[in-house]
C-alpha cells in the first residue's frame, strides 16, 4: 500500500477552467407577439408550428429508433465520443396514415424504407450518415399527444405559459464532444420549450453549435440568436441549415453537400497516422518541453528517470483536485496501477497510455484522457521521445475492501512489444501551434479589450472530480478588466508570456506551467502580453459559487508599463 500511496501522489494533477465572460438573458415572445410578426396564410409546415388564419400546427411524438448506420445513438449504448461530434434533435412527427406510401405522407412525416420519422429527424439522421458522430434525440417525459388538435393546443399552451418541459434522457459525457450539431423545428417563430429545458441544462462554453433548421415559410426567424444567449459561451455556426418543410423529402443532396462542408467526418486510424506526419512531436531532450522539469522521484514505482512539479495542492479554499506535472525520460514509464479517478493533459513530447487488454494509445500534446476510478493502466515516455502530461485525481478515492490497487512493472518486453495506435480521442488539429485545440472561432467580450477564443478541455462530469476547465487563448496584447469570482478562480499557463494581478499585488508574468491562484472574492485580472498569443487553462473553483462581478480595465499607460519578462531574481 505504501508503494500504491507514492504512486498516487505521484500522477496527480489539476487544472482549471471557465473563461470569464458575461451571459445574456432570454426574451421570449408570447404567442399573440409571435403571430403578428409571421406570415399570414401558410399552410402546415410539419416540423414547424406555423399560422394559416387562427390555426396552429406542430408534430408528434415517435418513439425514438435505432435507424442511424455512421451516426451513433447514445440511447443504444454504442456510442464513443471519439469523433468529438455529437448530433442533438427534436423532431415530432404527426401519427397519420402511411400505408401505400413510399416518400413523403402529409405535412409532417417523411417515410423512408418504410419508417416514418418527422423532418428533422430526417434531416438529424442524413447528417449523421454523412459524418458519423453520436446522434442523441431530446424527449420529453410527458408526451405530446398523437392526435393533430391536442398536440397544437399544448405546443400553444406551453410556450404562452414559457413553460420548461421535463426531459426524459440526458447526456452523460458532454465533455467528449467539441461539436455539437443540434436541429429542430421552428414553432411559432421560436425554439420548441423542450430545447429551452436542454440548452438551461448543459453548458456548451467552449464548444462550437451548429443549428439546423426545419420550418414551413418562416425561416430560423430568432431562433439562432436565442440559441446565443442561452448559450453565451459558446461559438454558433452562422451558416446554419435552413430547410423548408416542401423540400424536406428531396433535401438528401443538399443535406449531405452541406454537412461534408463542415469537414467533421470521423477519423480513422489511418487518417489519423497522416496526420500525426506533420504533428510528429517526439522531444529529444527536456529543454524541447514547455514547462519545468520538477524533481526527480524516488520510486520504485517508475521503470527509468521522471519528475515530478506539485501544482495545486487539494485545500480548503479551493477544492481542487490534486494537481501535479510529471515527466518522463525517454522509455520510462509508470507500473501497471489502479487509483481514483484521474484526467490526463498531454503537454509536451510523445507517450503512451494504456488501459489492461486495449492497444497502448499514443498520446501527443493537447490530448486529454479521462481515466475512471478502479481502471488498471499505465503510463509513460515513448522510447525515443521525452513526454509530460498535467495530472489531475481524486485523492480521496478509497478503492473497495478486498479491492487495494496491486503495482506490478511494465516489463521491457511488454514495452518493446507494445501493440500501439494514435489515440482516438485526439481533438488537436495537426496545424494547431498552441498546447491545446483553440476554439475555431474568437469570440469579443465587452469585459475584454479584444478577441479571445474560449474552448471545453473537460467537462464538470470528468472522473476526476474537477470543476469545467476551459482553454483560453488571448490575441496579443487582449486582457480583461478587473473582476471578482465568488468562487475563486485558478490559472494555469500553457502558452506565450502573459500576466495575472490582484488587486494590491505585484504583476505576476506568466511563463508555460505557472499556476496564479486567485482566492474567492479578491479583484484581479489577466491576459496577454503584446507580443504574442498568450494561453492558459481556466477553472472557477467552487463552483456552486457562481458569482461574476465585472470593473473597470486597467489603463492602456499601465498596460503598456508591465514588464516583458519575469524578475529572475525574484522567481522561486
Amino acid at each position: 500500500m505504501k508503494k500504491a500511496a507514492v504512486l498516487l501522489m505521484c500522477m496527480a494533477l489539476a487544472s482549471a477552467a471557465a473563461g470569464c465572460s458575461g451571459s445574456g438573458e432570454r426574451n421570449t415572445p408570447n404567442a399573440a407577439a409571435v403571430q403578428a410578426q409571421m406570415t399570414e396564410g401558410r399552410e402546415s409546415a410539419g416540423d414547424e408550428l406555423t399560422v394559416s388564419g387562427n390555426s396552429r400546427d406542430a408534430e408528434t411524438a415517435l418513439q425514438n429508433t435505432d435507424r442511424v448506420q455512421n451516426g451513433k445513438d447514445l440511447e443504444s449504448g454504442d456510442s464513443s465520443g471519439e469523433s468529438g461530434v455529437l448530433i442533438v434533435y427534436f423532431s415530432v412527427p404527426e401519427d397519420v396514415d402511411i400505408s401505400g406510401v413510399d416518400a413523403v405522407a402529409g405535412a409532417s412525416i417523411v417515410v423512408r424504407d418504410g419508417e416514418k420519422m418527422g423532418n428533422t429527424e430526417y434531416v438529424a439522421e442524413l447528417i449523421g450518415e454523412t459524418i458519423g458522430g453520436d446522434m442523441f434525440r431530446i424527449e420529453t417525459v410527458d408526451g405530446y399527444p398523437l392526435d393533430h388538435d391536442p398536440l397544437v393546443d399544448q405546443a400553444a399552451d406551453e410556450q404562452d405559459e414559457d413553460a420548461r418541459p421535463q426531459l426524459a434522457s440526458h447526456i452523460e459525457n458532454l465533455d467528449q464532444y467539441e461539436t455539437i450539431l443540434l436541429g429542430y423545428p421552428n414553432w411559432w417563430g421560436d425554439l420548441p420549450m423542450p430545447l429551452y429545458s436542454f440548452l438551461e441544462e448543459y453548458d456548451f462554453g467552449g464548444k462550437t453549435v451548429i443549428p439546423f433548421v426545419t420550418h414551413g415559410g418562416s425561416g430560423a426567424s430568432r431562433t439562432i440568436d436565442t440559441i446565443s444567449e442561452l448559450e453565451p459561451e459558446a461559438q454558433i455556426y452562422e451558416d446554419a441549415l435552413v430547410i423548408s418543410r416542401n423540400d424536406v423529402a428531396d433535401s438528401a443532396k443538399t443535406v449531405t453537400d452541406w454537412a461534408k462542408g463542415l469537414a467533421l467526418q470521423e477519423r480513422s486510424q489511418e487518417a489519423l497516422l497522416q496526420e500525426t506526419a506533420v504533428l510528429e512531436t517526439a522531444a529529444a531532450s527536456s529543454a524541447e518541453l514547455p514547462f519545468p522539469l520538477g524533481q526527480r522521484i524516488e520510486s520504485d514505482s517508475f521503470t527509468g528517470n521522471a519528475y515530478i512539479e506539485m501544482m495545486i495542492a487539494n485545500d480548503e479554499t479551493y477544492h481542487f483536485p490534486q494537481t501535479n506535472h510529471l515527466t518522463f525520460e525517454p522509455g520510462a514509464r509508470s507500473s501497471w496501477h489502479s487509483h481514483g479517478g484521474m484526467v490526463l493533459l498531454i503537454t509536451g513530447g510523445k507517450g503512451f497510455y494504456q488501459e489492461e487488454g486495449k492497444p497502448a494509445q499514443i498520446l501527443r500534446p493537447g490530448d486529454v484522457v479521462d481515466i475512471e476510478p478502479g481502471v488498471k493502466h499505465w503510463h509513460g515516455a515513448a522510447p525515443d521521445s521525452w513526454f509530460s502530461q498535467i495530472v489531475i485525481f481524486d485523492s480521496h478515492y478509497v478503492p473497495e475492501e478486498g479491492a487495494a490497487p496491486l503495482e506490478e512493472p511494465v516489463t521491457d518486453e511488454q514495452y518493446n512489444n507494445l501493440e500501439t495506435q494514435e489515440y482516438t480521442g485526439r481533438r488537436v488539429k495537426p496545424d494547431d501551434m498552441l498546447m491545446f485545440q483553440r476554439a475555431e472561432q474568437a469570440a469579443a467580450f465587452d469585459t475584454f479589450s479584444g478577441l479571445a477564443y474560449v474552448s471545453s478541455l473537460i467537462g464538470a462530469d470528468n472522473a476526476a472530480g474537477a470543476p469545467d476547465l476551459h482553454y483560453v487563448v488571448f490575441e496579443p496584447g487582449v486582457i480583461n478588466n478587473w473582476h471578482t469570482h465568488e468562487g475563486g478562480q485558478i490559472l494555469i499557463a500553457t502558452d506565450g508570456i502573459g500576466y495575472h494581478q490582484m488587486e494590491g499585488e505585484p504583476v505576476q508574468v506568466l511563463y508555460p506551467g505557472d499556476v496564479a491562484l486567485c482566492p474567492p472574492g479578491v479583484k484581479h485580472w489577466h491576459g496577454g502580453s503584446a507580443d504574442a498569443s498568450f494561453g492558459h487553462i481556466a477553472v472557477n473553483t467552487n463552483p456552486e459559487l457562481a458569482g461574476l462581478t465585472w470593473f473597470d480595465r486597467i489603463t492602456e499607460e499601465e498596460y503598456a508599463a508591465l514588464p516583458a519578462e519575469k524578475d529572475v531574481e525574484s522567481d522561486d
